[in-house]
C-alpha cells in the first residue's frame, strides 16, 4: 500500500490509498498501540533511501501486528507532520 492520504487525530492514524480508479482502501491504527521508526535510520535505508517512517502496530481488526512505510517529504510539510505524529503517538501513551 502507498499512502496517499493521512489523517492524524488524537487517538487514531487513518491512512488511505487509491487501490484502482474505483476502490479506496483504508487503514487506521491507534495511536497508543504504534511504534514509531524513522525510516532513513533503519536497516532499509541503505538498500531503499527514501524518507518518511515505518510504523509497527495493529491495524483496526487485524489480529497481528504489521509495519507501514509511511512516505514524507524532506520539506517543512513533511518534517511537520512527522512532529506531530510522535508527539501525538507520545501523548496517547501517556
Amino acid at each position: 500500500m502507498l499512502v496517499e492520504t493521512a489523517i492524524l487525530t488524537n487517538r487514531w492514524l487513518i491512512l488511505a490509498d487509491r487501490v484502482d480508479q474505483n476502490a479506496v482502501f483504508i487503514k487506521s491504527m491507534q495511536l497508543q498501540d504504534i511504534v514509531i521508526e524513522d525510516y532513513e535510520k533503519s536497516l532499509f535505508y541503505s538498500k531503499i533511501p527514501d524518507t518518511g517512517l515505518n510504523i509497527t502496530g495493529r491495524f483496526t481488526d487485524a489480529s497481528e501486528q504489521g509495519m507501514i512505510f509511511l512516505p514524507l517529504g524532506k520539506d517543512i510539510a513533511g518534517d511537520t507532520f512527522k512532529e506531530a505524529l510522535i508527539h501525538a503517538a507520545q501523548e496517547a501513551k501517556k
